[in-house]
């Protein structure tokens, strides 16, 4: 299974759409990683794996808000309890 649309970068400006401002921004991007990897700039790599962790991180913490509001926003669903923080 698929999911269409389902990207990091989509998910993080959902995160920030219903106010989880502290959702790091990304640094970099996959075509970066092979440049830097080519050229041994491990240090780049790690900061753009960190990076990715961190909002990963953000948005799992916050899960019931986030789900809830993308359920709502994707099937028209209204969850049965309030899960805003």
């Amino acid at each position: 299974m698929r999911f269409k649309g389902l990207k990091l970068e989509t998910l993080i400006s959902k995160a920030k759409a219903i106010s989880l401002n502290n959702v790091e921004k990304r640094y970099g991007s996959g075509e970066d990683v092979v440049k830097w990897f080519v050229n041994k700039e491990y240090d780049k790599i790690i900061k753009h794996l960190k990076a990715d962790l961190e909002a990963v991180r953000v948005i799992d913490q916050h899960y019931r808000r986030f789900y809830s509001t993308l359920a709502k926003e994707a099937f028209g669903v209204q969850t049965s309890r309030d899960f805003s923080e």
